[in-house]
């Protein structure tokens, strides 16, 4: 039990190396289903971004954790845990067809709304040829039918995926839209799929159960298609306002990326950074969108607001440190320690520590920031992969720190940045790929 609490608790933390070691203790204190499966969980959380890669190019690492998580599924198929097993396996190690036939031909023997492996399944014996689209969908709709919305949402966001939008519409109702967040996904899409615009906007604005910027969003898209510049533009602006402060704002960030709207986003975002009550989250949010795409003078602009309203925000007080680090200014590493302490699990405030520690020539210190947290290096913003490149070459490493600096897309760092990886870049001036 102890060992499972610590996984669970690794998890949160974002501590992914901790979680599979935890995990793996207690599978070999007691090797129940349960605390397989958790394991398994572990083991493709921690290599989840590898996953997506064609299988010559897997880490050796990832093969192992690969092998051993399929291991643990297949162990799982006759247990009280087989159809969360397969259901992790399907949707996760894709990178064997074979073994995925083989478990989407043990879930489709459950044909219950309850198991979550079910669409998974679905998807891979229509994929493989097993089983006819039309046929599959039948014996769907017949298992899902009076079930409760929430799956019912789920089947619909499925068959969307089947580009089957008319069925999605006799499926969920406007009523049923209007209540439900992923069902209300499914019903726009299938509106979007049939070009019926006018009823998508409509059924935007019924959806009362609906988080207001995910209706907004749709809003903009609809505008969007009908050519009504003023009502897209207002959309993505209030979506944006009605996402801040909270756990929406990047994900609707994110959202206005198709709509071709870039410049008003920016100036919406920048304008938020200007707004005490929300300046700090908007200016993570903010940070973190111009670092990505290296726009750089309108990071400066957020900043400049966000600092003259709340300069004591998190994320505000964390860049002005981190900006004071590359400017060879001091700052207290008792201040940027604490920073963590208040918050484990943002890693802007561990990169701006290490930074602090890379510093005052404490590069082993500096790396050890990061023994608690799972980085992956190519999610993070160019400016943060520079940090990290130049402990790895401070602590010794220069080779790899070479490897790490061909990976930095130089374009979108700033000159001091830059400073910091220069000596492992060859004269390379930027990165292309």
């Amino acid at each position: 039990k102890a060992s499972v609490a610590r996984t669970r608790l690794a998890f949160q933390s974002g501590s992914l190396e901790d979680a599979v070691l935890h995990a793996r203790d207690a599978v070999a204190t007691d090797p129940s289903p349960s605390n397989k499966l958790l394991l398994a969980r572990a083991l493709i959380s921690r290599h989840r971004p590898f996953l997506r890669n064609a299988p010559a190019n897997l880490p050796t690492e990832t093969r192992s954790a690969i092998e051993e998580a399929s291991n643990l599924i297949d162990s799982l198929v006759d247990t009280p845990q087989a159809n969360d097993a397969l259901a992790l396996g399907l949707l996760a190690l894709t990178t064997d067809p074979a073994l995925c036939r083989k478990w989407a031909q043990r879930a489709w023997q459950t044909q219950s709304v309850t198991n979550p492996a079910l669409l998974p399944a679905a998807s891979w014996r229509i994929a493989s040829g097993e089983m006819m689209r039309g046929d599959g969908i039948t014996k769907l709709r017949f298992a899902f039918a009076g079930s409760p919305l929430p799956q019912r949402a789920a089947l619909a966001e499925w068959l969307m995926t089947q580009g089957e939008a008319q069925i999605v519409l006799d499926t969920i109702s406007a009523r049923d839209a209007a209540q439900h967040p992923a069902a209300f996904i499914a019903y726009t899409k299938a509106l979007a799929r049939q070009g019926d615009w006018d009823k998508l906007i409509s059924s935007a604005h019924e959806g009362a159960s609906v988080p207001e910027p995910v209706r907004l969003i749709a809003v903009a898209y609809a505008a969007k298609e009908t050519r009504k510049s003023g009502m897209a533009e207002k959309a993505t602006l209030d979506a944006l306002k009605a996402a801040a402060d909270t756990s929406l704002l990047g994900p609707t960030l994110i959202a206005t990326e198709g709509l071709g709207l870039d410049d008003l986003v920016d100036e919406g975002i920048i304008a938020m950074c200007a707004a005490a009550a929300i300046a700090g989250p908007a200016f993570a949010a903010a940070r973190q969108r111009f670092e990505r795409t290296g726009r750089r003078e309108k990071l400066e602009f957020a900043f400049d607001n966000a600092r003259k309203i709340s300069p004591a925000a998190e994320s505000v007080a964390d860049y002005a440190r981190y900006v004071d680090l590359l400017a060879g200014r001091a700052v207290d590493r008792a201040a940027t320690a604490a920073a963590i302490e208040s918050n484990k699990n943002n890693p802007a405030l561990r990169i701006t520590h290490a930074l602090a520690l890379l510093k005052n020539g404490q590069p082993e210190d500096a790396f050890r920031v990061f023994d608690d947290f799972t980085l992956f290096f190519d999610a993070l913003s160019p400016s943060a992969q520079a940090v990290v490149t130049a402990i790895w070459g401070a602590k010794g490493d220069v080779a790899g720190a070479a490897d790490l600096a061909r990976r930095v897309d130089t374009r979108k760092i700033s000159p001091d940045e830059l400073a910091l990886i220069s000596v492992y870049l060859d004269g390379r001036s930027g990165n292309a790929d």
